[in-house]
């Protein structure tokens, strides 16, 4: 054994902190690759604990294997040797982080990553269902406008009923007051509806949220999320049709031949000066397309949250291979004996 050191010390007995390295990554690997199994195969029945395990025993005596050798026998290569060790280790390591280390992540948290995606996702579907909510609030003063220039109106019908019947002029001012009338009870009802809408739609996301918050899968909760995601979408889209805005730039054109025009452009201009300021006011209603994730996207997309779990997570993955410097630093500093003949 030309790189081993020539004094017959071809390996070094494990200590404890060895052997603490070394359940640590079994149990890392073991705990990963079982859920990564689990999640991957999506198997029914005993097989979904059975295969899991034996490919959980299987990798998790592997690695072990791997580094129990490292550990013992590369400390007292020679270089280059040792080097070759250390390098093959730092490859396994990051085998490691990359594949064991989600796994076991999202073995521990993956389940609550889900729930907090899918939290987030909803309150951004009530933020878009609040919203559209409020850009038909909005039509309130445009209703109560509506009002004023029916009462108007009506006022100045009657009057010339009362001078010389109804003629053109008379006729043209109940055309508009019909017109008046007709979008402001259009509103009401609209407003009606929308109130409706929207403490439906209210209901069914504290209903998905609260459900979401409990202790179902991840398949079950995304399948409540999927339910109150098509709610909302439906939702915006109604009362966004429920809007009169554009209905009452037209109000009043209804009128019968041109006597009375004057009044009735007068009577107008409120409401078209109203629903314009309406219009303008209105906030653009953009509902969110966000998507179902798994659990290694739940706990990879937002590794800041979760940032301890990480870092204990790889610091094990790592833990064996800074060992493995140490020792071999420490055999170097100390020199190889010179060698016998």
């Amino acid at each position: 054994m030309a790189s081993l050191n020539p004094d017959k010390l071809d390996k070094l007995d494990l200590g404890w902190m060895d052997h603490a390295a070394l359940i640590a990554v079994l149990l890392c690997v073991g705990v990963g690759v079982y859920h990564g199994t689990q999640s991957l195969a999506r198997l029914h029945g005993p097989m979904n604990y059975i295969l899991p395990l034996v490919v959980a025993i299987v990798a998790g005596g592997m690695v072990f294997a791997i580094w129990h050798w490292l550990l013992r026998y590369v400390p007292v290569m020679k270089p280059p040797f040792n080097l070759v060790g250390i390098a093959f280790g730092l490859l396994v390591t990051v085998v490691s982080v990359f594949t064991i280390a989600i796994f076991l992540v999202s073995a521990l948290i993956g389940d609550r990553a889900i729930r907090d995606h899918l939290a987030h996702g909803l309150n951004e579907y009530e933020d878009a269902l609040d919203r559209a909510h409020a850009n038909l609030r909005l039509e309130e003063e445009l209703i109560t406008k509506l009002n004023e220039s029916r009462a108007a109106a009506e006022g100045l019908a009657e009057g010339e009923a009362s001078r010389g019947g109804c003629g053109p002029r008379c006729r043209s001012l109940r055309g508009a007051l019909e017109g008046f009338t007709t979008a402001a009870a259009l509103g009401r009802e609209n407003q009606k509806d929308g109130e409706e809408i929207y403490r439906k739609t209210q209901e069914a996301l504290a209903r998905a949220r609260e459900r979401i918050n409990g202790n179902l899968s991840p398949q079950e909760a995304s399948s409540i999320f999927n339910n109150a995601k098509t709610a909302v979408t439906l939702a915006v889209t109604e009362l966004e049709n429920l809007s009169i805005t554009q209905l009452s730039f037209n109000v009043g054109a209804i009128s019968i031949g041109t006597e009375g025009r004057y009044e009735i452009e007068r009577l107008t201009e409120g409401v078209r000066e109203t629903a314009e300021a309406i219009a303008d006011s209105r906030e653009a209603v953009n509902v969110p397309n966000f998507t179902v994730i798994n659990q290694y996207e739940a706990v990879t997309r937002d590794i800041g949250k979760y940032l301890l779990l990480w870092v204990f997570a790889v610091l094990l993955e790592v833990f064996p291979l800074l060992l493995l410097v140490a020792k071999v630093i420490t055999v170097w500093s100390r020199g190889w004996p010179t060698e016998q003949a």
